[in-house]
């Protein structure tokens, strides 16, 4: 799998989210087609087919979200495309659910049970329902800040293992 994540900085560069993946001697070709075409080669050298994981795709510079649709459409890549909900997404990377290439997929917030079934199976281990509530509360069900709190509470050393359950340490704050 290619993985390409947008970001605000990348999003002025043409092919910035790509950058990681172009050869050290790659120029580009005299228009967006016969870049995306070569570019498409170097992601395919492997024989089989291209796998793109594509974080945050809202962020893509216009050429980047080109390639990615030509990936898909062209090249029949095979692709997992993630957008945040009410931002602006390039007509690219739209028209890729809109004209059947992708299935969208939205996800709603999460509730109390599938929070705490969620913690668990990330873990590893069964989750103490108090801190399974808590995190819950604090991520408002929003899975991104959820995996922020897990991952904070796991590095500062208030959400632990303890006695074969995860719990957070009474009274930590969300860092």
């Amino acid at each position: 799998w290619h993985v390409v994540i947008g970001a605000p900085g990348t999003a002025r560069v043409p092919l910035g989210a790509f950058s990681h993946l172009l050869p050290a001697s790659w120029e580009p070709g005299a228009d967006d087609l016969a870049t995306w075409r070569s570019l498409a080669t170097g992601l395919g050298s492997g024989g089989g087919p291209i796998h793109l994981f594509v974080d945050d795709a809202q962020w893509l510079d216009e050429v980047s979200a080109g390639l990615v649709h030509h990936l898909v459409t062209a090249r029949g890549a095979k692709a997992i495309v993630t957008v945040r909900r009410h931002e602006p997404v390039s007509r690219p990377i739209t028209s890729l659910w809109k004209d059947g290439y992708l299935h969208r997929h939205d996800l709603e917030p999460l509730d109390p049970d599938q929070t705490a079934a969620l913690l668990e199976r990330a873990l590893g281990a069964t989750v103490e329902p108090r801190t399974a509530r808590l995190l819950w509360q604090r991520s408002t069900g929003n899975l991104l800040m959820l995996r922020e709190l897990v991952d904070a509470g796991r590095a500062d050393g208030s959400l632990r293992l303890r006695h074969g359950a995860w719990a957070q340490a009474p009274g930590a704050r969300p860092s």
